[in-house]
């Protein structure tokens, strides 16, 4: 038949119709064959509408016509959104709760299907953003890890296949009873980085993981007072920055170890 057109974007498809095998558009055709003899859908209003237990398919009613079709590989059906037109999206923010199946994956190396964002195997801070089977590699910011259930770079201890211990190099100390007094995340300072630090959360099954922050620029973490500091207080970390004024004291340079 004459060729399909589609325009994709990163986060949505918006198309008159996907091509799906033939076998899935033969399984479609006797589910809904088996609908209309129900009388559960009788295409009586143009538009799209939901599968019932497949997140990316969905169908077509066109003047009184029944087509079953299909979002790209990795894409799900937005039901809220695709009344009148057509659109597939991320899965993140679609419930798909009801409609737990999807059509067989086409992955292509990296790309566990040809459309999505999918988290590195080996390494927490690190993401494919997939297009159409290409797989493009980004970072999360220090510290952060990729959070595959809600598509964004997250804490790692909110991540579930990520060790945040392992990750960021830092085991949380048993805190004092000083620390637990005066904080409900006490914070503990970076081994080799004077503006960075940690804070140690509890999770809901009591263990205590590490998050890392960072001062602002031209402060440092001062271990005595638990809180940020103008270098010049904190031993072993005065010539962290390099020559730049310090806002803490206009007029003074700073430098940074190791930079």
């Amino acid at each position: 038949g004459a060729p399909r057109h589609r325009r994709i974007s990163i986060a949505r498809v918006k198309a008159d119709r996907i091509t799906a095998p033939p076998e899935m558009l033969l399984f479609a055709t006797l589910i809904f064959v088996g609908l209309l003899g129900l009388g559960r859908c009788q295409c009586t209003t143009n538009g799209f509408f939901p599968h019932e237990t497949q997140c990316d398919s969905y169908y077509e009613c066109r003047n009184g016509t029944v087509v079953q079709g299909f979002c790209p590989d990795g894409l799900v059906f937005n039901d809220e959104a695709s009344y009148k037109h057509l659109r597939c999206d991320l899965p993140f923010d679609i419930n798909c709760q009801n409609r737990p199946y999807m059509q067989p994956a086409q992955g292509v190396g990296n790309c566990p299907r040809r459309w999505g964002m999918y988290a590195d195997e080996a390494n927490c801070g690190k993401f494919y953003n997939c297009v159409d089977g290409k797989g493009f590699a980004f970072d999360c910011p220090e510290g952060l890890a990729f959070n595959d259930r809600r598509g964004v770079c997250d804490w790692p201890d909110l991540v579930e296949r990520c060790d945040a211990e392992a990750y960021l190099g830092f085991q949380c100390p048993e805190p004092t009873a000083y620390e637990l007094q005066d904080f409900v995340n006490p914070p503990y300072a970076h081994p080799r980085d004077c503006a960075k630090h940690f804070v140690c959360v509890s999770t809901y099954y009591g263990k205590r993981l590490p998050r890392l922050l960072s001062c602002d620029e031209g402060s440092v973490f001062n271990p005595s007072t638990k809180s940020c500091d103008d270098p010049v207080n904190v031993p072993g970390c005065e010539n962290y920055y390099g020559a730049q004024e310090n806002p803490f004291n206009k007029g003074q340079t700073l430098r940074r170890q190791g930079r």
